[in-house]
């Protein structure tokens, strides 16, 4: 049953890292542009898309959340949520306006990624573009305590952060 014809209508993200109610349309465009300044979430937006996707064939790339949304003890994702709507022809059978909702309730992104829609995604991130050597690995969870300092410390260490940067 091979798919064609996909049409992305609309993604909606109630909650992802930093993003939250926001909804981006991709009705009637074939180039879809997100300009903010940096922190506002552009790559969070790609990322998810890119992991709303299983590949049509093994062996290909396979984003999944948990590439890109790491746990660390400040960030769970607990709560995550978004909605992909989106068109696509199985066979001769036309599917519109599909609702697909992702999200994180408990410890398992969901739907299962076998039930994702099939599509061919390559994400091209500036990790991708770093030598092999400088690549960091990045699919383990990562663990970490803080602990409270002091205001001197803190402001040592702004003072010879700024006398750094001002070299």
């Amino acid at each position: 049953m091979s798919i064609s014809q996909q049409r992305l209508h609309k993604l909606e993200i109630k909650k992802l890292k930093n993003v939250k109610d926001v909804c981006i349309s991709f009705e009637s465009k074939n180039i879809t542009g997100i300009l903010v300044p940096n922190g506002y979430g552009k790559s969070t937006i790609l990322h998810a898309l890119a992991c709303c996707f299983q590949p049509p064939t093994e062996g290909q790339e396979d984003y999944k959340f948990s590439n890109f949304f790491l746990p660390s003890p400040d960030a769970l994702w607990k709560g995550s949520e978004l909605k992909l709507f989106h068109t696509y022809r199985q066979s001769s059978h036309l599917h519109e306006n599909v609702e697909q909702i992702y999200g994180k309730s408990s410890d398992r992104w969901k739907p299962i990624y076998k039930r994702r829609p099939t599509r061919n995604v390559h994400y091209f991130g500036v990790d991708s573009c770093v030598p092999l050597i400088e690549a960091e690995r990045r699919n383990v969870k990562i663990n970490y305590s803080t602990r409270n300092i002091s205001e001197d410390i803190i402001t040592t260490i702004l003072e010879k952060a700024s006398f750094c940067l001002n070299r």
